[in-house]
């Protein structure tokens, strides 16, 4: 329970509640925070799973990778939005300069951990892909195998049961359709995941480059205001100078 009131009316001084309304931008910059915490939360998760279980559940690996993007993709919306409001509820024209030096450093270092957790998702979703690779490979060569042994039984088969007898593909049919089938149904379905894996990465490269890009602005716009902070504290303190010359002149007229 806040007793704030109570203690100023104890105290006999007038209570003035200015804090009944938290800034826009605060709100909407933990909001961020929050997103960027579930994600950090999700990739330890992933580290924990080991990224070759997850890829054994096709469906679980998708739909971990998409959840990831999609919620990176939502902060670099969310964090788009929040430059909006470094400026539009600050009143004070002293306050602006200050106070809009320090919200643009916030958004800096959220574009900054943002991008590095950006990067997690690409190393992860790399090595995914990788041993997605090497699973197909062992498969291609497992059933290579499988085919060659099956095309040798038969043909000795045939062999032994008369020379003359060429073999005909009717023979061959029913084993290797089921092959075939076997093949094409496990090739188009890791085609997809490739294929959305391979987008999602691309994705996520875009959005690293993007957050290269606002964090170098951020940056020099934090410069440009610091500079402008310096020249006017330079001039103020010039004009405090000419003041206090201007009050000792006055005095000695008197």
């Amino acid at each position: 329970m806040d007793r704030t009131f109570d203690f100023f009316e104890l105290c006999g001084i007038p209570y003035m509640n200015n804090n009944n309304e938290v800034s826009p931008f605060i709100v909407k910059s933990n909001q961020i925070c929050y997103k960027i915490q579930d994600i950090i939360v999700q990739l330890e998760k992933t580290k924990i799973k080991d990224i070759a279980s997850l890829v054994t559940s096709k469906d679980s690996n998708l739909d971990l990778s998409s959840s990831i993007t999609n919620k990176v993709q939502e902060c670099q919306n969310d964090i788009v939005n929040l430059e909006k409001f470094i400026k539009s509820d600050i009143l004070d024209k002293d306050e602006l300069k200050a106070l809009e030096a320090n919200r643009r450093m916030i958004v800096s270092c959220i574009y900054t951990l943002l991008g590095e957790l950006t990067s997690k998702v690409q190393a992860m979703m790399t090595r995914k892909l990788e041993y997605q690779y090497q699973k197909n490979k062992r498969f291609v060569a497992n059933n290579k195998y499988l085919n060659s042994t099956l095309y040798s039984s038969l043909n000795n088969k045939a062999n032994n049961e008369q020379d003359s007898y060429d073999i005909n593909s009717d023979d061959l049919t029913p084993e290797m359709q089921k092959i075939s089938q076997n093949l094409l149904a496990h090739f188009t379905s890791d085609l997809d995941i490739l294929r959305t894996s391979q987008n999602q990465l691309h994705e996520i490269s875009n959005l690293m480059s993007f957050f290269s890009t606002k964090i170098q602005e951020q940056s020099e716009v934090c410069s440009s205001i610091l500079v402008n902070a310096r020249d006017t504290i330079e001039s103020m303190d010039n004009s405090k100078d000419h003041l206090d010359k201007l009050e000792k002149y006055n005095k000695s007229r008197r």
